[in-house]
């Protein structure tokens, strides 16, 4: 049987939405909140990183291994040289998004929110979709090469 004073702190717990609690600046559920998204880009950035490794690996082996006759890399190697070629490369930033700004004003609440939600899933996915879709084409062109 629970107690009435834990009832009564669960039903304060419970009733109000988590964004209402939010709102109402409690520390605890930010920090809660702030520390879930914080882990969890921790683990899709260890994903990425990963799978892009893996991407790098599979292609060296069907492609550069046969050319040139070096030595299959390992999935750590793999990350390594992704690494080092990130850290060697000039990445760009998009320049729009003073445009974006100013377009985003013109749109209603509900435009604005199914825009938001787009671009998170987007971010989402697109780092996701870059190296499977390599594995998928070099798949494809050393099928094709070794039927020719």
């Amino acid at each position: 049987m629970i107690s009435k004073n834990t009832a009564d702190t669960l039903r304060s717990i419970l009733s109000p939405t988590l964004m209402e609690r939010i709102k109402n600046g409690e520390t605890s559920i930010k920090i809660a909140v702030g520390g879930g998204i914080f882990a969890l880009a921790i683990v899709m950035a260890i994903a990425i990183l990963w799978l892009n490794g893996v991407a790098l690996q599979y292609l060296w082996e069907l492609f550069v291994v046969p050319i040139f006759k070096l030595p299959d890399l390992s999935i750590a190697q793999s990350i390594g040289i992704l690494l080092v070629v990130q850290f060697l490369t000039k990445h760009l930033v998009k320049e729009d998004a003073k445009v974006e700004k100013k377009e985003d004003d013109t749109l209603s609440l509900s435009e604005k929110k199914t825009k938001a939600t787009k671009t998170i899933l987007g971010s989402l996915a697109k780092p996701f979709m870059k190296p499977i879709s390599f594995i998928i084409m070099g798949w494809i062109l050393h099928t094709v090469s070794a039927t020719v």
